[in-house]
This record gives structure tokens, C-alpha cells and sequence, in this order.
């Protein structure tokens, strides 16, 4: 999972932004559920400030046994795999927001594409390492660890 030295470090703000729309893309393949508490106070869930504030079956207005929330999980794999992904855009080429277009092409949610042999062949691979050694760093079972693996790496463009 080794990225190209010297890469571009998006801005907080870019970096929120990206991630903030990153996550609702993977969150109707995920946890569609949680949508519209995503959108309800997104800076919140991207600053941390709502991580334990509810729990799934609060949310949807169930009994007392708790579910966990994947909107946390999916949020810093996301984080990570922005990071990830902006090492493979060096800063003497391109600039933050060439970074954020790269990304969002490789996510599929930009109206261009990357440059096919600017993507490496095992991307979606070294993004779906990334996505599951941050979510079992974060303490998350393995089946929701999956579910949150796949919507990732699943939205990643094929290798050319």
C-alpha cells in the first residue's frame, strides 16, 4: 500500500468536503438508513462531534437493543482512503483541487474520468486494505467491517 513520495496534502476544507460527499455516495450502498441523519449535521459526523450521539435502532425508532451506526466507520475510512489516494497525485503537477477531481474520478462521482494510466491496476485492491485495516483498527466486527469495504472499493473505477 505504498503511494508515490511527495503528495498532495488536500486542505481541511477540501479534504471535509470530499469526504462529506464520499460518504453519502457510500452510504446508499451501505447503510441507507443512516442517509438522513448523515445530512442532518454532515460537519458533525465529519469534526467526530457526532459519533455516539445516537445509535441505530434510536434512529429508527426501535427498542431498546442497539445496533451499531456505520456512518463513523464509513467517515474514517473515507478520511483514509482520501489520503491514500492523494499520494498518487504529486504536488509539482497538481494542485489540491486536481487532487480532489482525481479522487472523485477514481470514486466515479466526478464528470471525468482519471486518465486510466494514472490509476494503477491494483487500486481498488490497496483501497480495500485500507478501508478494512481502518475499520478493525476502529474496533468494528467483521461483517459491518465488510459491508463498509465493499460499498468503498466498489465505487472505485476498474483498472484499466
Amino acid at each position: 500500500m505504498t503511494t508515490p513520495m511527495g503528495s498532495v496534502v488536500l486542505p481541511p476544507d477540501e479534504e471535509q468536503n470530499l469526504v462529506a460527499q464520499l460518504t453519502r455516495e457510500v452510504l446508499i450502498d451501505a447503510a441507507p438508513e443512516e442517509l438522513d441523519l448523515f445530512a442532518s449535521d454532515e460537519l458533525g459526523w465529519i469534526h467526530g462531534s457526532r459519533t455516539q450521539a445516537v445509535t441505530r435502532d434510536e434512529m429508527l425508532g426501535f427498542g431498546t437493543q442497539a445496533a451499531t451506526l456505520l456512518t463513523p466507520y464509513v467517515i474514517a475510512a473515507l478520511t483514509a482512503t482520501v489520503r491514500y489516494l492523494s499520494g498518487f497525485v504529486t504536488p509539482a503537477t497538481s494542485s489540491g483541487q486536481q487532487a480532489v477531481d482525481w479522487i472523485k474520478g477514481v470514486f466515479g462521482v466526478a464528470d471525468v474520468m482519471p486518465n486510466p494510466a494514472n490509476v494503477p491496476a491494483n487500486l481498488r485492491a490497496a483501497v480495500r486494505d485500507v478501508v478494512s485495516s481502518t475499520c478493525q483498527g476502529m474496533g468494528l466486527t467483521a461483517p459491518d467491517a465488510t459491508i463498509i469495504t465493499d460499498a468503498v472499493a466498489g465505487r472505485i473505477a476498474p483498472a484499466p
